[in-house]
């Protein structure tokens, strides 16, 4: 539901909002006699709140019109053949079954509606920033405690309550949530279905300004849900519903109750509401949710290549100011958990690689997560093991080998001071393979391969409306170093969003999360994180703004994943079984000639030396 918080067709919409417009004229006219009446702002006179009670609509509240929406709610639980115990037509404009059970009502209250619009705006509203929202919101107002509002609370807990136990059949309890909500442009709340203790209807009531429209965003949308190894995620967008003012919209809380509130695109109008639940005594069943990769995998990468050695920083022969690099960037990484390598390519390689993505885009096998509840949405394609798929990629070819490289690999080993884990491939003692002019040889004389063990190599693409979700599993991975390169990023700045956000888990219950590093995003820079157990990241919404500065086209990361080794008993332990299983072989060797001769040994580096 909007915080904390349903493609309605467009004929029955307007039916239903012309239909109340004589209605709203008469709200209007009494909501300016109450803001003459009280003109707090003018006087600065003292306020005791929304000076009188809500009611709800009579046309609600007859009893043909009850009648109407319970057998229409009961003909959409049994099915078609249910016994209709009224005519369901008055019904028809305002309760919906897809893409899941929800009732919108144009013109609900009659009372001070401008009442509770002023006192509203009178609360102090806090800025929230997640990887599921951004807006304002105030504090819990259902509580006895804010007397502004308690006329609103009493309207309903002893009005809106009973008549949805009577219109629904469904049991609800005293307790009535709600909170103030005000977006202003960019501000949003992503697709999730509200299941949390004991919810069981939803509401939001409107109070945003009487001329919003589908320009200035804001929609309610609602999705319908999928069936994905026996657990429902949200599937495709199948309404929208605007903000008007003085509508309510009620939907039942449940396990394909995806929504979302769209962003707001208006530069000057908030999108103001009350939301909350009314809640059961019977708190539904804990749900398992559906996760592409419930377990991390490691695949083997074989070794890259790099075709020139000054197309990468951190591939470039070792030298003084290499070193010296290095160690600023080593001491970034523990202080902080992170560093920044700016200007990694050279900037001819960077353009040409700006360039092949935006050439090649609509023919790459993008792919979208399967559940966005839980990941986010964006696209991306995974780099397989053996590059094939970079093949028609030379520059991004280029860029992932060289990543893979044994320069690249030491370097990195060099700033994070711990070993990546490495696969030594050895020939079996009995292999033999033919020589030169035909001859044979023993397999103990051949070159000895290693593979690097990767998390994940993953090329992402962002565009406007795309972000990805704190995921939960990655709480339970340990020792694991990120490297996040950007390209195409030129005019990401901070306030369009798509910052990558590295958080903390927290057992307090108060502050689930504290935040540990963020990266905006800047071209040509790799950053480098160091990844604990309960640690997990997600990338901010991208926003609008990010539209009218480039016009909408996207930017790209390229994400490597590597697992470390865990301790350094673990170190020793595998450099003994090393040296016990080579020791008869002094001319084993890496089977690329420039692939980390350090990396199947604990040797320490210069840099650790000179400390």
């Amino acid at each position: 539901m909007e915080n904390s918080l349903a493609k309605r067709p467009a004929q029955a919409m307007v039916s239903s909002v012309v239909g109340s417009a004589s209605s709203v004229t008469e709200s209007n006219s009494v909501q300016q006699n109450y803001l003459d009446k009280n003109k707090r702002f003018k006087t600065g006179k003292p306020f005791t709140g929304v000076a009188s009670r809500l009611t709800i609509n009579p046309e609600y509240t007859a009893e043909s019109f009850k009648n109407s929406v319970r057998s229409l709610l009961r003909a959409y639980d049994e099915g078609p053949n249910a016994p209709a115990d009224a005519d369901i037509s008055p019904a028809l404009n305002f309760v919906f079954r897809k893409p899941f059970r929800h009732m919108v009502f144009p013109d609900f209250f009659r009372g001070p509606i401008e009442g509770v619009e002023v006192e509203l705006l009178s609360q102090k509203f806090d800025s929230l920033s997640t990887d599921l929202f951004q807006l304002s919101q105030t504090k819990e107002l259902a509580s006895d405690r804010v007397q502004e509002f308690a006329q609103v609370s009493s309207t309903l807990r002893e009005d809106v309550r009973p008549w949805l136990q009577e219109i629904t059949g469904v049991e609800l309890t005293k307790e009535v949530d709600m909170r103030g909500g005000r977006y202003t442009y960019t501000d949003r709340l992503v697709c999730h279905d509200d299941r949390l203790s004991s919810r069981k209807i939803a509401y939001v009531y409107y109070v945003t300004s009487s001329d919003w429209s589908a320009e200035d965003g804001g929609t309610l949308d609602l999705y319908e849900s999928i069936c994905m190894n026996d657990n429902l995620v949200p599937g495709e967008l199948e309404k929208r519903i605007l903000p008007l003012r003085n509508s309510v919209v009620f939907f039942f809380v449940s396990d394909d109750s995806f929504h979302e509130v769209s962003e707001v695109l208006s530069l000057t109008k908030s999108r103001l509401s009350l939301t909350g639940w009314f809640h059961t005594s019977k708190p539904p069943k804990p749900r398992v949710e559906y996760q592409e990769s419930p377990e991390a995998q490691l695949f083997n990468f074989k070794p890259g290549t790099v075709a020139e050695a000054r197309i990468c920083r951190l591939a470039k022969p070792d030298d003084v100011m290499l070193r010296r690099a290095k160690n600023k960037y080593k001491s970034e990484l523990q202080k902080h958990r992170a560093t920044d390598v700016r200007h990694l390519l050279a900037e001819d390689l960077y353009q040409s690689l700006v360039m092949e993505l935006r050439q090649h885009d609509h023919a790459l096998p993008w792919a979208v997560p399967a559940n966005r509840n839980t990941s986010g949405r964006y696209r991306y394609v995974d780099i397989p093991a053996d590059f094939q798929w970079l093949k028609e990629l030379p520059n991004m070819s280029h860029l992932v080998q060289t990543i893979f490289s044994g320069q690249f690999l030491q370097s990195l080993m060099d700033i994070n001071g711990k070993q990546l884990a490495i696969t030594r491939q050895k020939p079996k003692p009995d292999e033999k393979r033919e020589g030169v002019n035909g001859t044979t040889k023993s397999s103990r004389q051949e070159t000895i391969k290693f593979a690097i063990s990767v998390y994940q190599c993953r090329l992402e693409r962002f565009e406007h409306g795309d972000y990805t979700l704190k995921n939960f599993d990655a709480v339970q991975m340990d020792n694991v170093l990120d490297l996040f390169y950007f390209i195409d990023c030129e005019r990401l700045e901070k306030d369009c969003g798509g910052s990558l956000v590295f958080v903390e888990v927290d057992d307090s219950p108060d502050d689930e999360w504290d935040p540990i590093v963020q990266f905006d995003g800047t071209p040509n820079c790799l950053s480098i994180v160091k990844r604990d157990q309960g640690h997990v990241f997600y990338t901010e919404y991208v926003n609008h703004r990010w539209v009218r500065r480039n016009g909408g086209r996207p930017f790209y990361r390229l994400w490597v994943s590597l697992p470390l080794e865990m301790d350094d008993t673990a170190e020793s332990s595998s450099e003994s079984e090393q040296a016990d299983d080579t020791s008869a072989d002094e001319d084993d060797r890496l089977h690329e000639p420039d692939a980390i001769p350090a990396a199947l040994s604990n040797s320490e580096t210069d840099e650790d030396e000179e400390e």
